[in-house]
């Protein structure tokens, strides 16, 4: 008989043993790292769009705590953007780490599962703005709460305690007192405990406090929801961009906005397909993640969402997380077939992959804006000091590039750490398709308008989509606008008492153009 070999088991690595033994919080860093490399793309983004505004007043328009911690950042950093976006790293990701627990508590499945969802939601380009613009802190502390009273519950209901409960209210009370935009977030609860609850841990009084406070939030808040305009296409219609963050196509929006039924055919279709995808999963946490998504635009606020460029988008935070929870538990419910175990964790790894370098590439195109609107601001500056501030005329005054609110006028209208308050007269609104040196010539211009040239546009890929006539800003109007095989367009502006000094409308985004002197395309006498 052969001799009997004793193997002695193979030691577990230290790095092993502690992932396994404390899974949670070896995967909260490995999340607080992707996060931050993710985003490190953007640390030196310029201040942009409402940022102007919100720093002139110190967060004044901020919510409630978001706006104490803005002041603070104005008054302590000044004008270095780098710890602005830290700070709002560090908030956005207290969305992440609630996110991916709640995904855990819900799904139940797998524990990569809550680490995965953490970072797709985390990359969701649906929510940039929440980082890269100076002010998102304003998006991400409601959010942070709302997310963090459910994800408490959802604790307490796996493993019930008083001090759960007890903490679970002080947050709850937290999320929905200062915040109208959570003020039905007691309706999340309740359908957590139907839905998702165990039976064995369900109890039904526990929910009384919270129907309490919730009730007394939905009547404090009243007011302000009363004069929310009923549409439903502007509450629920943004839901659709948490699973398609990167926006329609300017004609496909402009259609939409035209014949609205288009708009609502496309809703009921989605509407179909997931109540398909539901009756084949049969997993609560689909159910109770689709429906806390419609819970949480309730109550929206005044603010639009471009469904253009997604400006506006740091409002679907919370929603955007409850999507990402049912995302996860349709790919546990796949994972349920043998033959789909191997290819699910690769499809999934893949997805957050491209989802990471989505954001990157969205990161790419704020900081290519911002740097252009650095650019305009120190042309104006100059300007404005040769003409002993004289009015300045913003034309083109950009509002948009690929995402990044670039708002030309807001960026010389107030006295900030990055901005000195001048006097721009916006002459006409458009998007910015290119910011190549020579996207723009000003063919000519006097007090009484001028002809502008933008290369290689579309009036629908400039011109925001939902104007109903395009006209001047400055009390002037579009004599004319032409476009010829999608090469170029030419717009002739015709109005009385514009400034002769317009910035950037030259060869050149950015590029100063100052007085009769500077007019014109270089190739030609200066216009008179």
């Amino acid at each position: 008989m052969p001799a009997m070999v004793a193997y002695a088991p193979r030691e577990i690595p230290r790095m092993a043993r502690f992932r396994v033994e404390h899974f949670h919080i070896f995967d909260s860093f490995l999340l607080m790292f992707y996060t931050a490399l993710v985003y490190a793309w953007g640390l030196t983004v310029h201040p942009m769009g409402r940022d102007y505004a919100a720093m002139a007043t110190n967060g004044e328009s901020l919510p409630f705590l978001a706006r104490s911690i803005f002041a603070w950042e104005v008054q302590t950093f000044g004008a270095s953007p780098l710890p602005y976006h830290l700070v709002n790293i560090v908030a956005f990701y207290g969305c992440v780490w609630c996110v991916m627990h709640l995904t855990n508590f819900t799904v139940r499945g797998l524990w990569w599962l809550g680490t995965w969802a953490g970072a797709v939601f985390m990359a969701n380009p649906v929510h940039t703005e929440s980082i890269l613009n100076l002010s998102g802190i304003g998006d991400s502390i409601p959010a942070f709460f709302a997310l963090l009273a459910i994800t408490a519950y959802a604790y307490h209901a796996y493993k019930p305690r008083n001090w759960t409960y007890g903490f679970a209210l002080v947050t709850f009370a937290f999320a929905i007192t200062p915040y109208p935009l959570h003020a039905f977030l007691f309706i999340i609860i309740v359908m957590f405990e139907i839905l998702i609850t165990r039976p064995e841990n369900r109890h039904f009084p526990r929910l009384m406090p919270y129907l309490l406070m919730g009730i007394g939030a939905v009547l404090y808040h009243f007011p302000e929801l009363k004069q929310l305009a009923v549409d439903p296409g502007a509450w629920f219609g943004p839901l659709y961009f948490t699973f398609y963050p990167i926006g329609f196509l300017p004609e496909n929006a402009a259609a939409m906005h035209h014949q609205p039924w288009l708009g609502w055919v496309a809703a009921f279709a989605v509407f179909a397909i997931l109540m398909l995808i539901y009756r084949k999963a049969r997993r609560p946490a689909i159910l109770f993640a689709g429906l806390a998504m419609i819970v949480v635009r309730l109550f929206p606020s005044a603010r639009s969402i471009d469904p253009v460029h997604l400006v506006g988008g740091g409002e679907l935070i919370v929603a955007s997380g409850f999507f990402t929870v049912a995302f996860a538990a349709v790919a546990y419910r796949c994972m349920d077939h043998p033959k789909w175990k191997v290819p699910i964790v690769g499809m999934t790894t893949a997805f957050a992959i491209a989802a990471a370098l989505v954001q990157i590439r969205a990161e790419l195109n704020w900081r290519a804006a911002g740097a252009a609107v650095k650019t305009f601001q120190a042309s104006a500056i100059a300007a404005s000091d040769r003409d002993n501030g004289e009015p300045i005329g913003v034309l083109p005054d950009w509002r948009y590039f690929r995402g990044a609110p670039m708002q030309l006028s807001e960026s010389i209208r107030y006295e900030t750490p990055f901005s000195r308050a001048l006097s721009p007269q916006s002459i006409i609104e458009l998007d910015a398709k290119s910011l190549l040196n020579d996207a723009v010539t000003l063919e000519s211009w006097d007090e009484s308008g001028g002809v502008l040239r933008i290369n290689d546009a579309r009036p629908i890929d400039v011109f925001p989509w939902f104007y109903p006539r395009i006209q001047a800003v400055a009390g002037g109007e579009v004599v004319s606008t032409e476009s010829a095989d999608d090469t170029g367009l030419t717009i002739t502006i015709s109005g009385k008492g514009y400034p002769t000094t317009v910035i950037p409308a030259t060869r050149s985004l950015g590029e100063e153009t100052g007085g009769e002197a500077e007019t014109g395309t270089g190739d030609e006498e200066p216009a008179e």
